[in-house]
């Protein structure tokens, strides 16, 4: 596509991201997709109108200019309505294409996962539904093949039969992976480890965060493009108290994601909501990062996890001026932010340190004195039930020092005797 011209839209009818900083994003999605446009053209518009988005006065300027310069396919960084979307190619008389259809190109070249797959598949599927209406006098014709519902169904009714079946088929198929992800959320949950979900804007550095916590011991994934990662992924972290907690990497929030493509991803996006804290990292070096976490709190209402607790994170201070981030430090709008570079494990100390505060306040801390014999018979599952801060092994017996909920308190008390 070395025709692509690229349509950058701001509304004055909303707030939304500035037009530089939409044209840095579309071609950062555009060189994830592996598409190089030939040209940005900007548009100011009051209000979008039904028929064109951007008017039909607007489009029919755009049409000479595709006209005049050979354009094959034009980009909007808005999502059209099949109607819109219709209107405008004819005029156009070329391919047109919105932001929807580039994140789920991006996606289905970043799923990895069989869950992953089929959560892209289905909202391809969703997507494609609703442009099978308008799509010219073509599709008003008959049939009339093996696998039809008589010689007088249009191919616009098989294609949308097509599509029917194929979502119903899907969803099936993501239903008994959801199943799946049940059953291993619920193993995850009877081991006695925080649960922390790093949460946040695309390409704010998720996996790069994850990457450097584990040490970089599991070749996390991790690169300088919107989307990099798709499935979300959960490792074991070792804390400075000496203990474990399972920090998990989450797909990547976006602005303008229509309601389908967040359903699709629903059963991946809703791990955050079983989780225990949440890590918000925002990119401070982006100009627009106020919006951006605007989006991902907007999000994070839309599939249950507003209420959650959560630690606010600046990254990529390495690329901020030092002046910005300590008048920022000073200001009481973020005297709770935590500031990192999250590829310097050394920057991560205040984030770790915060995260193990948090559950010294939310879970409780007990004294356990076990004698010998009654250590050999439920340590074991002492260390399953609980976090072990300290243990001191004396002549005739062992202190403990434990951090867990207040259920698996309550279920070590029943196991081992009350505390001390």
């Amino acid at each position: 596509m070395n025709t692509l011209i690229v349509i950058a839209v701001n509304r004055r009818d909303k707030e939304n991201l500035d037009l530089e900083t939409q044209q840095a994003e579309l071609e950062g999605l555009c060189k994830t997709a592996g598409f190089k446009p030939c040209g940005v053209k900007k548009i100011i518009l009051k209000e979008i109108t039904p028929s064109h988005y951007i008017g039909k006065g607007k489009a029919q300027e755009l049409a000479m200019e595709a006209a005049a310069k050979k354009i094959k396919a034009v980009l909007f960084m808005e999502n059209l309505t099949s109607l819109q979307q219709r209107n405008l190619c004819e005029l156009l008389n070329a391919q047109v294409m919105d932001k929807t259809w580039l994140i789920l190109k991006i996606f289905e070249q970043r799923a990895r996962s069989p869950e992953g797959k089929l959560q892209v598949k289905l909202a391809r599927a969703s997507y494609e539904m609703t442009r099978l209406y308008g799509k010219g006098s073509s599709m008003d014709q008959q049939e009339g093949m093996i696998g039809t519902r008589g010689a007088g169904e249009k191919i616009a009714e098989y294609k949308r039969r097509q599509l029917r079946d194929k979502f119903s088929a899907l969803k099936r198929e993501l239903e008994k992976v959801k199943k799946e992800r049940l059953v291993q959320r619920n193993k995850r949950r009877s081991v006695p480890l925080p649960q922390i979900s790093i949460a946040g804007y695309t390409n704010c550095g998720k996996s790069s965060l994850l990457s450097t916590l584990t040490m970089e011991k599991h070749n996390i994934y991790a690169d300088d493009r919107l989307f990099a990662t798709l499935d979300a992924l959960t490792k074991r972290v070792k804390m400075p108290a000496g203990y474990s907690m399972l920090f998990s990497d989450t797909v990547g929030f976006i602005s303008g994601l229509p309601a389908f493509l967040v359903e699709a991803f629903k059963s991946t996006l809703e791990e955050i909501k079983y989780s225990d804290l949440i890590i918000h990292l925002k990119d401070l070096s982006n100009p627009n990062w106020q919006q951006q976490s605007d989006c991902v709190k907007n999000l994070l209402d839309e599939i249950g996890a507003g209420e959650m607790p959560v630690i606010e994170v600046f990254n990529k201070i390495d690329k901020v001026p030092s002046s910005v981030i300590e008048s920022m430090k000073s200001n009481p709008l973020y005297k709770d932010h935590i500031f990192i570079c999250a590829k310097d494990r050394a920057s991560l100390s205040p984030l770790l340190k915060a995260v193990q505060d948090h559950f010294s306040r939310t879970w409780e801390r007990k004294e356990l004195i076990l004698s010998h014999e009654k250590a050999a018979s439920v340590l074991g599952e002492i260390e399953n039930s609980a976090l072990i801060e300290k243990r001191i092994w004396l002549k005739n017996e062992l202190r403990l020092s434990l951090i867990a909920s207040r259920g698996n308190m309550e279920k070590i008390r029943k196991l081992a005797g009350d505390f001390r």
